[in-house]
């Protein structure tokens, strides 16, 4: 997987580059072969593209993931704390649920 990550930015570089270049085809001076051919290769790159994308996708459904619950951390006092709560930021995350209500 960690081959086919810069290879996916490369691929969504690539796609964007033959979508620009496929929206200006007007104001392009190209033969009808030069546009065929650069909407060939724009094909090519956003087929690639999707086979990386899938593998990604497949090796990480492969791939063990941690346990993803918010864990409590036991300070000297004995407190169980959230993260946010143990650093002090508590404060700012009250004031946003506020601001959403």
């Amino acid at each position: 997987m960690e081959d086919l990550v810069p290879l996916s930015f490369i691929g969504q570089t690539a796609v964007t580059f033959y979508r620009q270049m496929i929206k200006g085809f007007d104001q392009l001076k190209m033969t009808e072969a030069q546009r065929k051919r650069t909407l060939k290769d724009g094909q090519e790159a956003g087929e690639m593209l999707l086979d990386i994308e899938t593998r990604i996708g497949e090796l990480a459904k492969e791939t063990p993931r941690g346990d993803t619950t918010p864990k409590k951390h036991r300070l000297p006092g004995g407190d169980d704390l959230l993260k946010h709560e143990k650093i002090g930021i508590s404060f700012l995350l009250n004031g946003l649920k506020k601001q959403k209500s």
